[in-house]
């Protein structure tokens, strides 16, 4: 048995995380901080890490001169990897395979939040104004899924059971459960032409970045929507709102963006064709009782010296293909 981890939880929900930890490990010892305004004054005695990506910045990781693993809430571990400060020597371990059920509910949310013109029908109950407007079916529509992993085959089933034709993109074509048919991502143009939806859920590797470009948008049908879960810095998002202000496609729903928090200068707040949530497509109340059992059993084999042995572990500098 390796000597106690001391462990930083930094997290919005962290007391959380600390309380439910404690009962199944309640020699550790861990600090919870709920915003990196609360972090202790000293972080160099800290060896264990877990949060988000997103809350990590490379001042935080130089001050974390023992750190030994890095434990990731989310499935995407790319915020991580970005950093100078992440060592080599650094175990990292994500939380993938849990947001399949979230990603292809809030795809669907998104979805018909676009093609049902949701804006218009709350503004319409804001004014009382009893405004019948026609729905498009989701069955009997094409979707382009981009990535067949996890959250890919997820929503690719979720789709079928609508009555969707699925396609699926990927970088490197093996058998996937839930499309109809596999393209590749080198192909992706061509692609596009043939669906209705084009859903993103690739991950913020070195290259995909910019994937999605203009090339994608003006092959895509005038009815067509774009839908992104992904990651932002894979879309040109330039060239997407070039094609928006100028109805080449029909709308985008969008959930993920290159600069986060979206700045209020961002030309999306005002495009009345596009839909946005604040990347919140794996953020569900019931987060911590799905992720919980990962880092419980990453803790027993990192406590017992089997680092072969945890669960999602990833090379610090390596890539996954979509």
């Amino acid at each position: 048995m390796q000597p106690a981890p001391k462990i930083l939880i930094l997290d919005r929900q962290a007391d959380d995380y600390r309380l439910r930890l404690i009962l199944a490990f309640a020699e550790l010892d861990i600090v919870a901080a709920a915003n990196p305004a609360a972090l202790p004054a000293k972080l160099s005695p800290f060896d264990v890490l877990i949060a988000f990506g997103l809350s990590i910045s490379d001042a935080l990781l130089r001050r974390m001169t023992s750190l030994r693993w890095i434990q990731a809430l989310g499935a995407g571990v790319d915020y991580f990897q970005k950093s100078p400060a992440l060592r080599p020597d650094v175990i990292l371990t994500s939380a993938r395979g849990i947001h399949g059920p979230p990603l292809r509910e809030h795809v669907i949310f998104l979805m018909q939040a676009i093609s049902r013109q949701s804006a218009r029908i709350a503004q319409a109950k804001e004014r009382k104004t009893w405004d019948r407007i026609r729905w498009p079916l989701l069955h009997g529509k094409t979707a382009l899924v981009l990535g067949t992993g996890i959250a890919g085959a997820a929503i690719a089933g979720a789709l079928k059971g609508l009555g969707m034709t699925v396609i699926g993109a990927t970088r490197t074509i093996r058998p996937a459960a839930g499309f109809d048919r596999l393209v590749a991502l080198s192909d992706l143009a061509n692609s596009a032409r043939q669906a209705d939806y084009i859903i993103n859920v690739l991950p913020g590797l070195p290259e995909n970045k910019g994937l999605i470009g203009r090339e994608i948008f003006v092959a895509m049908r005038p009815t067509a929507f774009f839908v992104n879960v992904g990651r932002g810095d894979t879309v040109d998002e330039a060239a997407l709102i070039e094609c928006l202000k100028q109805k080449r496609i029909a709308g985008a729903a969008l959930d993920v963006f290159q600069e986060e928090p979206l700045s209020p200068d961002s030309p999306f707040w005002a495009l009345e064709n596009v839909f946005l949530t604040a990347h919140v497509g794996g953020y569900f109340n019931e987060y911590i009782d799905d992720v919980l059992p990962i880092i419980v059993e990453n803790l027993a084999c990192y406590r017992q010296g089997r680092i072969e042995d945890m669960r999602n572990r990833v090379e610090a500098s390596a890539t996954v293909k979509a």
